[in-house]
C-alpha cells in the first residue's frame, strides 16, 4: 500500500475536480492510504462531497498561497506520493515538494489542451518550467501530451458516473410524450461555448428542448442571450445536479459545443448512457474520444450553422448508440486506477543533484553506529509518543561493533537476543545479552544453524516452547527455530528461496500470519504476508503480496501489539535514511483475502541524545520498551576500507 496525497485547489466542482475526487476514491478502494488535501475558496465543499476520504484544510485561499502549508503536512507526514490537478495546483505541488525536502514523489495531472486558453502565455512557460520537475507528468488526452515536457504518461479520466437507472423523470419536460430534449453538461464559462448552442437550438423551428446542467459564471449572460433569442420557454437551466445519470437517461441526443477540451467526461458519460453524441472538432479531447467522428457526429467550433444541421439529422434518423456505448468502456474507472498504479508502482524516488551529491559523500565519509537501549513505559504508550522517550543506553559504543535489532526472550526478563554487527567482517550475528541491575552482565554469541548473515532474532513464545524467526537472507529462506535443550534448532520453513528481512509473527482470527519484507522486491519498501492454520504449515502466501509499499511504513520495526483488541504493527522508516523512524500502522483488516492497515503515530529518534540519527526497533520487554538508535559516525579507517573495497570492484 501507498501513502497518497491529493492535493485539490477547489472553487467549485468541475470535470476535472470531480475526475481527482474519483481517482482518490479508486486508489483507496484499491488499499492505499489517501489524503485529500484541499485549498481554495470552494475547499468548504470537500468534506461533505469527500465524507469517504480523510480530508486536510490547507487553510490557503489558492494554489500558491498553499505552496507553504502544503510542504509543512509533507515534511510531517512524509507520504510517498503527491497527487495534483491543473496548472497553478501542479506548481504549487512541485513546489511544495522540493521545500519539504522528504522525498515525496510528485505526479501532476494536465487538464488542459497547450495553447489554451487565450492570453496564458505567462502560465504556459511556468509549466514548460516546472513540470520536468515533478516524477511524472500525466495527460487526460493524446492531445494535451504532445504540447508537455518531462516524463509523460497519458491515462484518460475515469468514468464516475453509473449507468442511468430506470428511474421516474427528474422533470416533466423528460417525460414521456415530451418533445425531444437535448442534453449538455458543463460549466457555465466561456470555454464551453453555450451560446453556439443557443443559436443553434433558435435556429431550428422543429420541436425540441434543451436542458444544460451546470453552474458558473456566464449564467446572467446565457440567460440574457436566451430572452433575446426567444427561446426561454424551450431552453432549461437547472444548475448544478447531483444525478445527471437520471436526467441523461431520458435525453435523446447529447451536444458538447466547446472551443476547447482537454477530454470530454460528459461525452463519455453520455455514450455510456447509449445517447448519441455531437460534439465540436475543438481541440483535442472530443475528436480522440470520439475517434475521428467513428462513435459521434463532430462539427466545427463556433459554427452555430453547423450545429443545428447535425442536431437536426440526429434527431430525424437516431444514430447507432451501441458501440459509441462499447467505445465508453475504453474509460473505464478500473482502467484509470489500474493505470495510476502501475504509475505508482514504477516510479523510483530521485532526490536532487544536491541531494545525491550529498548521500554520495555521506556513505563514503560517515558510517552507522548503533546501540540498544531500554524505555521505562509499556509499548502500547508508543501510540502517544512523538520521538524516542527516555532511553537508558546499554554498554557503551564501540568503533568495531555494534548491537541492534533488541528483542526480549519469552518467560526471561533478564535475557535479551539482538544483533552484533562486526565491522571488519560486515556480517552480523546473534548475541545473547544476560542483564542483571539493568546492566549487561554478561555478553554470549548464539550460535545458529542458518549460515550467513543474521539480525533481527524476532522471539516469540507458543504452547510453552521458545522459537526465533530471524533474519536470514542469505541463506535463501525464510525459517523458524525452535529452542530446544539450550541451542536453536530447525523447526519449519514457511518460505523457501525467498531472502527475507525483518520478519516477525503474530496470531490474528486463529491463524499464524508471517510478515516480511522480500529484499528481491527492494530492500525496504515492501511487506508480504504468509499464513498458516499451525507453525508447521502449510504456509500461504497472501493474494495481495505484496501488501503494502512504500519505503515509509513497510518493513517490520518490531513486536506487533494490541491495544483494546486492536493490532498494531511497528513499521521502519527508512523514506528519509535506512531506519530513520518507527511508524506504528494500525491493522484494519487482516483475512487470508484482504490486508488494510493506517498510519497510527510516527515516532522520531531521540532528540539531541547519544543516538539522534535513526531508530528502527520498538519490541516488548515486560512492562518496558527495548529500542535501539543510530547515531552516524566519523572515522578515517572506515573510510579508507570503503574506499580501498570500490577501488577493487573497479
Amino acid at each position: 500500500m501507498t501513502d497518497v496525497v491529493v492535493l485539490l485547489a477547489l472553487e467549485r466542482w468541475g470535470g476535472a475536480e470531480l475526475s481527482m475526487l474519483a481517482i482518490a476514491r479508486g486508489l483507496k478502494d484499491a488499499g492505499n492510504d489517501v489524503t485529500l488535501a484541499v485549498c481554495g475558496k470552494g475547499r468548504h465543499l470537500a468534506p461533505e462531497a469527500a465524507s469517504d476520504l480523510t480530508v486536510e484544510d490547507l487553510g490557503a485561499e489558492g494554489s500558491l498561497s498553499a505552496i507553504l502549508p502544503l510542504s509543512r503536512m509533507l515534511r510531517a507526514r512524509r507520504p510517498d506520493i503527491v497527487l495534483s490537478a491543473l496548472r497553478y495546483t501542479n506548481i504549487a505541488a512541485i513546489l511544495a515538494a522540493k521545500l519539504s525536502s522528504c522525498g515525496v514523489r510528485v505526479i501532476v495531472t494536465e487538464h488542459t489542451p497547450p495553447g489554451f486558453p487565450a492570453g496564458s502565455t505567462g502560465i504556459r512557460l511556468l509549466t514548460r518550467f516546472f513540470y520536468p520537475l515533478a516524477h511524472a507528468v500525466v495527460a487526460v488526452s493524446r492531445g494535451i501530451a504532445k504540447g508537455l515536457r518531462g516524463n509523460v504518461r497519458v491515462i484518460y479520466n475515469p468514468v464516475t458516473r453509473e449507468i442511468p437507472r430506470q428511474v421516474a423523470p427528474p422533470h416533466a419536460w423528460l417525460g414521456s410524450g415530451a418533445p425531444p430534449v437535448i442534453m449538455a453538461i458543463g460549466r457555465l464559462s466561456v470555454e464551453k461555448d453555450f451560446a453556439t448552442l443557443l443559436r443553434a437550438v433558435a435556429a431550428l423551428s422543429m420541436p425540441l428542448r434543451l436542458v444544460i446542467l451546470g453552474e458558473g459564471k456566464e449564467r446572467p449572460a446565457l440567460e440574457a442571450l436566451i430572452r433575446r433569442l426567444g427561446i426561454a420557454d424551450r431552453v432549461l437551466l437547472p444548475g448544478f445536479v447531483n444525478n445527471a445519470t437520471d436526467w441523461l437517461a431520458h435525453a435523446k441526443l447529447f451536444v458538447s459545443s466547446s472551443r476547447f477540451e482537454g477530454f470530454g467526461n460528459a461525452i463519455v458519460e453520455a455514450m455510456q448512457a447509449r445517447v448519441p453524441v455531437i460534439a465540436t472538432d475543438c481541440p483535442v479531447g472530443p475528436r480522440e474520444i470520439l475517434d475521428n467522428g467513428r462513435f459521434g457526429q463532430l462539427v466545427p467550433a463556433g459554427d452555430a450553422e453547423a450545429l443545428a444541421a447535425a442536431i437536426a439529422q440526429a434527431l430525424d434518423n437516431p444514430p447507432d448508440v451501441e458501440k459509441p456505448y462499447a467505445r465508453a468502456q475504453d474509460f473505464s474507472a478500473w482502467r484509470c486506477i489500474r493505470a495510476y498504479r502501475a504509475l505508482i508502482d514504477e516510479l523510483p524516488t530521485l532526490p536532487s543533484l544536491r541531494q545525491r551529491i550529498c548521500r554520495r559523500l555521506c556513505s563514503i565519509m560517515l558510517h552507522e553506529n548503533w546501540m540498544t537501549g531500554v524505555v521505562d513505559a509499556p509499548i502500547e504508550q508508543s501510540l502517544t509518543w512523538t520521538s524516542c522517550p527516555g532511553v537508558r543506553w546499554l554498554g557503551s559504543r564501540s568503533r568495531k561493533r555494534y548491537l541492534a535489532d533488541p528483542f526480549a526472550w519469552p518467560g526471561r526478563p533478564d535475557v535479551i537476543l539482538c544483533e552484533e554487527y562486526d565491522f571488519a567482517t560486515r556480517k552480523g550475528s546473534l548475541r545473547q545479552l544476560t542483564m542483571k541491575e539493568e546492566a549487561i552482565a554478561l555478553e554470549e554469541k548464539l550460535p545458529m544453524p542458518l549460515p550467513g548473515h543474521l539480525s533481527f532474532p524476532f522471539l516469540f513464545a507458543h504452547e510453552g516452547e521458545v522459537y526465533c524467526l530471524p533474519e536470514s537472507g542469505e541463506a535463501g529462506c525464510l525459517a523458524i527455530l525452535r529452542w530446544e535443550n539450550g541451542v536453536f534448532v530447525p523447526f519449519s520453513t514457511p518460505l523457501g528461496a525467498v531472502a527475507a528481512a525483518d520478519s516477525v509473527l503474530f496470531v490474528r482470527q486463529g491463524c499464524f500470519w508471517i510478515g516480511y519484507t522480500d529484499t528481491a522486491l527492494g530492500t525496504s519498501d515492501n511487506l508480504n504476508l504468509c499464513f498458516a492454520a499451525s507453525l508447521a504449515g502449510p504456509w500461504r502466501l497472501h493474494p495481495e503480496n505484496p501488501v503494502r509499499r512504500g519505503a515509509h511504513c513497510s518493513r517490520n520495526g518490531g513486536t506487533p501489539f494490541h491495544v483494546d483488541g486492536t493490532l498494531y504493527r511497528p513499521a521502519q522508516d527508512c523514506s528519509r535514511t535506512y531506519g530513520g523512524a518507527v511508524r506504528i500502522m494500525r491493522v484494519t483488516e487482516c483475512t487470508p483475502e484482504r490486508y488494510r492497515e493506517e498510519e497510527a503515530n510516527l515516532i522520531a529518534p531521540e532528540h539531541g541524545g547519544l543516538n539522534p540519527h535513526g531508530f528502527h526497533t520498538l519490541s516488548v520487554y515486560g512492562d518496558k520498551c527495548l529500542v535501539d538508535g543510530k547515531r552516524m559516525c566519523f572515522s578515517l579507517t572506515r573510510v579508507l576500507e570503503k574506499l580501498w573495497r570500490r577501488f577493487k570492484r573497479r
